[in-house]
């Protein structure tokens, strides 16, 4: 408490001696450490601009910085995102085989006697090529039901993308279905 009163009185005298001075007529002793002072305050505020400048480029800096990190972040999440999609996906150089051997393995599960209703289809763009394999064959509704559900959930990357049934005339209770599967595989993995 006491430097603080000290500190006021400093002041308090120092106005004091300056209007002492002023009164003697000596008015000019004070002109040269106020331009002094009005120089230095200028120069100050010119230094603490530039400072201030370098301080909101460094802060955007760090910002910046600090952005870029949670996109990368963000880019490997979805970089792992990706790796295990593509996992899913048969390998594009089993291409041939892949497809006829998930046939002939799911419908022998089922019970389910078929033939290919032709050769596979390809069709490619700069990242997959999608290929359909034609099915036919003739089983009861039930069976048929069975059969979809196991191709559709097989975990393996390959869907039901045609299906046409129609009542077999021949046999009671069946139906005749030509159904293509396809799947697709990547043309190149990417990570």
């Amino acid at each position: 408490m006491n430097k603080i009163k000290a500190f006021f009185l400093s002041i308090k005298q120092g106005f004091a001696d300056i209007n002492l001075v002023a009164a003697d007529g000596k008015a000019k002793i004070l002109l040269r450490p106020i331009i002094v002072m009005g120089v230095l305050a200028y120069g100050a505020y010119y230094v603490s601009d530039k400072f201030e400048v370098q301080k909101s480029e460094i802060e955007g800096k760090i910002s910046s910085q600090r952005m870029q990190k949670s996109k990368i972040a963000g880019y490997d999440g979805l970089k792992a995102s990706v790796s295990r999609l593509e996992e899913g996906f048969p390998d594009v150089k089993l291409k041939t085989e892949w497809l006829f051997g998930l046939v002939i393995d799911i419908f022998r599960e089922q019970g389910i006697g078929y033939e290919f209703g032709g050769g596979q289809k390809e069709e490619s763009n700069d990242v997959f090529t999608v290929t359909t394999l034609p099915v036919k064959f003739t089983t009861s509704y039930s069976k048929l039901g069975a059969l979809c559900a196991a191709i559709e959930n097989s975990g393996k990357f390959v869907r039901i993308t045609d299906l046409k049934v129609d009542k077999s005339t021949s046999e009671l209770g069946l139906v005749n279905v030509e159904m293509n599967l396809s799947t697709a595989f990547l043309k190149e993995k990417s990570f």
